[in-house]
């Protein structure tokens, strides 16, 4: 017959098994171990008695401001493009009564301000150029704002809604530069197929892929396709019903070839009609073949074939007037590969599409190597943006500083330590070779502001605690053009 425990017994049960429990805890905790390519570990056992250590920012009036702001803009649909993870998610326009609701949120309420853009104390009217440029040439000839960045922008995620801005006040349509290529990411705007002939090199690769190329072009990438017969190869580029409507109209193409010793046969049709045929020498190192349309096709598609391919640096879809705005996303960069391209090609390029502004937007590679000092990523910055400046020459330059990103400890997230180093890095490398300076790091709330916009219902932020989804992308990118046009009279 069984005998029932003793409430003593049980109590000495319970706590050897909580001991042992607390004893892997503490080991895990301080020894993680890798399991088929995982990470296991576990909260320290202390935590489980202790309130989180880490306030998260109140974001509440910044992101409820900025709704009220932007809810008169087109609903629209984009894609959350984001490493490993595609997701369709509809944006519409907040009520003006709906609170937007955080999760422990404890620290001081963000104060309704633009964050302005900063700089060089030797040079404040950095910006007068593209002023200028905004009041007098939009209505004439198209200038154009070029946005580099890393996988924080990709599928045009901020771009789109920078475009949108700036087209609706000062006119122009279309996605402006594409790559000849199929995206690595789905692109919001609109959708890109190749056939399965083309080969590619860019800056983010360790080695070439392209031959006879003479330069990776104002996309940090060129493309060719097989030379094996039949020596053909397509591109294909459909409207995206996702997309701003300044997005789905334009009325010249343009594509940016290189050289051939061989001629290169083009055709292209608009949906099933041929709306161009043509043989083009290409010559110069440099070949640029346009031609303009009375109607925007739902999808339009080049065929191609010659006996030697040439190098395929970009392909534009715009305006002859107004403004567009590039989204040239790359994905793992750091912003060091700028001095890969061809600084005398780039200055070509720069000239021939009348680039009137650059935003150069990258750092959260470079948040997760934690190291004591960041001096090492100011130089490489400089020298970065030194070769730009050659390049460019006037055309002002600004660098977006790295956003607030988080990593778990124990039971909460926390930003990373290091994050006021690599912003500072930036700026100190804006202000150096003369370039403005936006902080996003503080725009956003600063110190432990991504979990708001992770928690925030609807969330703002993907569940990686690095990129900004569709909603959240939207609130940036309009507290940049903001900033932006803040001083623009």
């Amino acid at each position: 017959m069984n005998r029932p425990l003793k409430p003593s017994t049980l109590f000495l049960l319970t706590l050897a098994t909580l001991l042992i429990l607390g004893a892997v805890s503490l080991i895990l905790n301080q020894f993680p171990i890798q399991f088929f390519g995982t990470t296991i570990t576990l909260p320290h056992p202390i935590s489980m008695f202790q309130k989180d250590s880490v306030s998260y920012t109140n974001i509440d009036t910044l992101v409820t401001n900025v709704l009220k702001e932007i809810e008169t803009e087109e609903p629209v649909l984009q894609i959350d493009s984001v490493p490993n993870d595609t997701i369709i998610e509809p944006i519409l326009p907040q009520k003006t009564e709906e609170k937007i609701d955080t999760v422990r949120v404890i620290a001081t309420t963000i104060q309704q301000r633009i964050h302005k853009l900063q700089f060089p104390p030797d040079n404040p009217k950095i910006m007068e150029s593209f002023y200028n440029a905004l009041r007098t040439e939009t209505g004439k000839r198209n200038i154009r704002i070029l946005h580099y960045g890393d996988s924080q922008i990709e599928g045009d995620r901020l771009t789109g809604y920078i475009r949108n801005r700036f087209q609706k006040r000062f006119g122009g349509s279309g996605p402006g530069l594409l790559l000849c290529d199929k995206p690595i990411a789905d692109h919001a705007t609109i959708n890109q197929k190749a056939s399965d002939d083309w080969k590619r090199d860019n800056v983010m690769q360790k080695k070439d892929t392209v031959a006879n190329a003479i330069g990776y072009g104002i996309m940090g990438q060129t493309n060719q396709f097989s030379a094996i017969p039949p020596n053909k190869a397509w591109l294909s580029y459909e409207l995206s019903n996702l997309s701003y409507h300044s997005a789905r109209k334009y009325n010249r193409c343009r594509l940016f070839i290189g050289h051939s010793e061989t001629p290169l046969d083009i055709e292209i049709y608009g949906g099933d009609s041929l709306l161009m045929k043509d043989q083009i020498q290409l010559e110069e190192p440099l070949n640029v073949f346009g031609f303009q349309i009375d109607n925007t096709p739902n999808d339009i598609v080049f065929k191609f074939e010659s006996e030697q391919s040439p190098s395929f640096y970009a392909l534009s879809l715009d305006q002859i007037s107004g403004i567009s705005v590039d989204n040239i996303p790359w994905r793992g960069s750091s912003g060091a590969e700028f001095s890969l391209i061809e600084q005398q090609l780039l200055s070509y390029f720069f000239k021939q599409i009348n680039v009137r502004l650059i935003v150069f937007q990258f750092g959260v590679n470079i948040v997760p190597n934690v190291v004591k000092g960041y001096k090492w990523y100011e130089e490489l910055l400089v020298q970065q943006l030194q070769h730009l400046r050659k390049a460019a020459g006037d055309t002002p330059i600004i660098v977006v500083g790295v956003s607030d990103m988080s990593r778990k400890k124990d039971t909460w997230y926390e930003s990373y330590p290091n994050i006021p180093a690599i912003r500072d890095a930036q700026r100190n490398a804006a202000f150096r070779t003369g370039c403005a300076f936006w902080d996003l790091y503080e725009a956003m709330g600063g110190k432990n502001s991504m979990p708001s916009w992770v928690f925030a219902q609807p969330p703002l932020a993907r569940t990686d605690f690095v990129h900004f989804n569709p909603r959240g992308g939207r609130i940036v990118a309009h507290m940049f053009y903001e900033a932006l046009m803040h001083n623009y009279k």
